[in-house]
């Protein structure tokens, strides 16, 4: 009982300040009370929604034009949708590495936006103290000083090729663990693009009529995906969060990696109902003859929105926490590139599928237009991808190690500084 009142009181105290290297405009830790708030969150706010805006209306409408306009057929058309979605999600990744390594966040948002005006400066934080861990024992070994007391130990001290301080290696450390996790997230990320490319050109050719005059455009189905977003996360914070902490006794309730797997498991889903939909869609106008109504899609459309809400928020929290300090702006890049990846893979994935359904069967999945296709199909092999893939998931995540932030620094004899190994701070992530 002591343990976790003491627990709470530091949870309390660490929620006071700001402690993620960040210094207000005196040199001093900002006080969260009194730092930014709406004044500075307007600015923010307006940047992504004039990005977001632009993004989404072009990555909602490009398979409308590229099949209206150019008269692409349906698999070129979603290939080209595809690697623009892919270049456009991997070029924050430049942009971080640009803003972490060289001129700073704000400068490199000032610079690609003149709209985005803060008056505020970039410190360049050498960052929190790691803590060591066990995992990854042999990169231990840069951490050590060899011949302690010798002229070669004073060489060593000063060349960071021969000696890297414990945090260096336990940034390290953090980076190799990403990797698995970041690889058994691009099937959802698969999964997503399928809201932007297959699921607007199902709208297409059915029934969208609301009455007998207005016509819902089909990219505007997607604002179901928005909407479905905006209400999980509200539930998920509001209402989850707070009983699953009363279950679990930890202050976020469920972690980072239990967030992003749940929201896998949406996107599994959002698979099977898009294949079962699909199937019925075929089968009603070959009996029917007139198109299905729209309104069947919307179960996949709302489906993978809660999958988002679930996976994709969480990917953006846990890279941002779980890089090393000096490499925030290059974990936000790291989260839009699973999408971007994904996109890449999933042409990947089209040719492959579709190159095997024409040996075994002599017919294509991806025809001239979807009632020659059969989309189900390739819906059917994308859940058992994904299905496949949260197995690996929950293997890795089941052996993550969340990063481990030291407390302290002491002072060795002989004046120098030396990284103390305290008790690991990682409640917040468990």
């Amino acid at each position: 009982m002591e343990q976790r009142k003491n627990d709470i009181e530091s949870y309390d105290d660490q929620q006071k300040w700001v402690l993620d290297s960040s210094l207000d405009s005196r040199g001093e830790i900002p006080v969260r009370a009194r730092t930014g708030a709406w004044r500075a969150a307007l600015f923010i706010i307006a940047i992504e929604f004039s990005e977001r805006l632009s993004y989404f209306g072009i990555s909602t409408s490009l398979v409308v034009y590229l099949t209206t306009i150019l008269h692409q057929d349906l698999k070129m058309a979603v290939r080209n949708a595809n690697y623009w979605s892919g270049v456009t999600t991997l070029m924050p990744l430049l942009g971080g590495f640009v803003a972490d390594a060289y001129i700073g966040r704000y400068a490199t948002v000032l610079l690609a936006t003149i709209i985005y005006l803060m008056l505020s400066r970039e410190e360049y934080s050498k960052g929190r103290l790691l803590s060591r861990t066990e995992k990854l024992k042999f990169l231990d070994k840069a951490s050590i000083i060899e011949n302690r007391g010798s002229d070669n130990a004073m060489a060593e001290k000063e060349s960071p090729w021969k000696l890297a301080t414990v945090t260096k290696v336990e940034e390290l450390k953090l980076l190799i663990n990403m990797i698995p996790i970041w690889f058994f997230t691009l099937a959802f990320g698969i999964c997503a693009t399928q809201s932007t490319t297959f699921f607007i050109k199902q709208a297409i050719i059915m029934d969208r009529h609301i009455g007998h005059s207005f016509i819902v455009p089909p990219s505007s189905m997607f604002a179901l995906v928005a909407l479905s977003m905006i209400i999980s996360v509200t539930v998920y914070e509001k209402i989850l969060v707070p009983l699953s902490r009363r279950l679990t006794g930890k202050e976020r309730g469920i972690s980072i990696l239990q967030r992003i797997g749940t929201g896998m498991v949406f996107s599994l889903l959002a698979m099977i109902i898009a294949a079962l939909v699909e199937r019925k869609r075929l089968d009603y106008t070959k009996q029917h003859h007139v198109p299905m109504n729209a309104i069947w899609l919307a179960p996949q459309f709302i489906v993978i929105g809660i999958a988002d809400a679930f996976t994709l928020v969480g990917l953006q929290e846990y890279f941002y926490d779980q890089v090393p300090d000096s490499m925030r702006s290059l974990g936000i890049g790291l989260y839009l590139s699973v999408v971007g990846a994904a996109s890449f893979v999933n042409n990947l994935l089209m040719t492959v599928t579709d190159r095997l359904a024409e040996e075994i069967s002599g017919k294509t999945l991806f025809g001239k237009d979807l009632n020659s296709s059969r989309l189900d199909r390739f819906y059917w092999t994308l859940a058992a991808l994904t299905a496949s893939n949260i197995c690996f998931f929950v293997f890795v995540a089941r052996r993550y190690t969340y990063k481990s932030v030291q407390s302290s620094v002491v002072v060795a004899d002989g004046g120098d500084d030396v990284e103390a190994p305290s008790a690991p701070n990682t409640s917040k992530y468990t």
